[in-house]
């Protein structure tokens, strides 16, 4: 093999070129995840706004909210979070939401997205009961529910 000779400086990348390519990779994926993050804290916050409970996992937000854009677009979910976020404590929201905020509802209390119920063990309404849990998950020892 035959030992390579450098380029010469002239044909070399400026360093600070590299160097802000690399700052700017660096920061740019940084930034996405932290924006995301942002769009899903907003629409964690309005769940639970409207649901009255902000103990719902995240993969669960995250399957309603996809949901709902499927179903009315990406756009209407933003504003309808904007919307609810801006809303007086106990005040209606513009009857323009009132169906998003219906299906939101539906979804985080049932567990229900289109025709089946993925995440029913996660459903609110099962939180409303202290005697019962979801089927087939366990909530106590065995015959815990005839003591309730």
């Amino acid at each position: 093999m035959t030992p390579r000779t450098p380029l010469p400086l002239s044909a070399r990348a400026p360093r600070r070129g590299v160097l802000f390519s690399l700052v700017a990779i660096v920061l740019g994926s940084k930034l996405r995840p932290a924006l995301a993050a942002t769009d899903s804290d907003a629409f964690a916050q309005a769940a639970a706004i409207l649901a009255g409970n902000s103990e719902m996992p995240d993969f669960f937000l995250a399957a309603a909210r996809s949901a709902l854009e499927a179903s009315y677009g990406t756009d209407a979910v933003d504003k309808f979070v904007a919307a609810v976020s801006a809303a007086p404590a106990g005040a209606a929201l513009p009857p323009e939401f009132e169906p998003m905020a219906q299906a939101l509802l539906t979804i985080l209390y049932t567990g229900e997205i289109g025709s089946s119920a993925p995440y029913y063990p996660w459903a609110m309404a099962w939180q409303t009961l202290e005697f019962a849990s979801a089927p087939g998950i366990c909530h106590g020892p065995f015959g815990y529910w005839t003591k309730a």
